[in-house]
């Protein structure tokens, strides 16, 4: 099984692509001309405070909601418009919410190995995707445990397992440290940066303030009331901000990481 390690080159058709991508509920616009082109294997953050639209974008990405305007391709493949949406299962995306949504009754390996049955994998083959990825996320002591069984950090790593058993093109991330406590958080996020060293898998992480896989970044997308109002690498993005909104949260970024 693999995430996809090749590096494209810098010609390639991207595996993300937002063309003027808008959302509106009745008269309130929630995402508003949204470009956005992201190429196999960048690790970016979207960042901004609750309500700029970034849970929005995601599920927009995933195929769960419909867009007012505009499209997105995946892999040069046109999967959403305001007319026509592809189901979620057909666009090769993972997702890991901000709360794991796990199924009470079923144990770590069940979780994983449902969506191997549900997508009519071998025996052999699953059981080897199953084996490789609990390995992979510290999950295979834990194999036989349910849910309630689990700390908060371990949830979400079983989420974070279900979501890769496919080998998805693009992994989307909605906040996954936000209800971890500090030590859970950093043990996570450092599995998060290093699953992406090893597999080079691309990435969209949602975060109200991204600490913590900051290290993992090749881009930061800044959003404020459903609009990019900054783009590009960390140093172009904190270092020299162009908006006073921008420059306050670096500052509240920088200080929560001393």
């Amino acid at each position: 099984m693999s995430f996809g390690k090749e590096v494209a080159p810098a010609d390639a058709v991207p595996v993300l692509r937002c063309i003027e991508l808008s959302r509106g509920i009745g008269k309130a616009m929630i995402l508003d001309s949204i470009h956005l082109d992201i190429g196999r294997g960048e690790f970016v953050i979207v960042a901004g405070p609750s309500g700029a639209g970034k849970t929005s974008l995601l599920r927009l990405i995933a195929g769960l909601d419909r867009p007012t305007a505009g499209t997105i391709e995946i892999a040069g493949r046109e999967v959403s418009s305001a007319h026509r949406v592809e189901a979620p299962a057909s666009r090769g995306v993972g997702m890991v919410f901000e709360h794991a949504a796990l199924w009470p009754h079923l144990t770590v390996e069940r979780h994983v190995s449902l969506v191997l049955r549900a997508n009519r994998v071998g025996a052999g083959e699953r059981q080897k995707r199953i084996e490789r990825l609990l390995g992979q996320l510290r999950l295979a002591p834990l194999r036989r445990r349910f849910p309630h069984e689990l700390s908060a950090g371990e949830r979400q790593r079983v989420a974070l397992a279900r979501s890769l058993v496919l080998s998805p093109r693009l992994l989307l991330l909605d906040e996954p440290l936000a209800h971890l406590d500090v030590h859970l958080a950093a043990e996570l996020a450092s599995l998060l940066i290093e699953l992406h060293s090893q597999e080079g898998l691309t990435t969209i992480c949602v975060m109200h303030r991204p600490e913590g896989v900051n290290a993992a970044a090749s881009r930061y997308v800044i959003l404020e009331q459903g609009r990019i109002v900054e783009m590009g690498s960390e140093a172009e993005v904190f270092d020299e901000p162009r908006t006073e909104f921008v420059a306050a949260l670096a500052r509240t970024i920088r200080k929560e990481q001393l």
